[in-house]
């Protein structure tokens, strides 16, 4: 037999003694902060969600983003992000440079 052969299953426990760690509080809390964020985001309308970048465009007036940045500082959908600032932009409260958007 070689030294090989000899030392290969020896650092490996086997299947049945894997460790299980217990699941811990921090864990538990992060999992249900998790959990009520996507939640926060699911139950946001599309109304609120007009309210708050209209809000956020008339405090910040430099505010230029694309639709991939605003959904990304509102935490929304890409889709949602491209459908409210193309609304915006028909009623005339933001203008549409390409693929920028910004308050006229």
């Amino acid at each position: 037999m070689s030294i090989k052969a000899t030392f290969e299953g020896a650092f490996s426990p086997p299947p049945s003694r894997r460790i299980q760690r217990p699941v811990t509080r921090a864990a538990e809390a992060l999992a249900d902060s998790q959990m009520l964020r996507d939640r926060r985001r699911a139950s946001k309308t599309r109304d609120e969600t007009r309210s708050r970048i209209r809000a956020d465009y008339l405090e910040l007036p430099g505010l230029v983003l694309t639709a991939a940045q605003a959904a990304r500082l509102w935490a929304i959908d890409h889709a949602l992000a491209v459908d409210v600032l193309d609304e915006l932009a028909a009623s005339g409260f933001l203008r549409c440079d390409g693929d920028h958007y910004a308050r006229r």
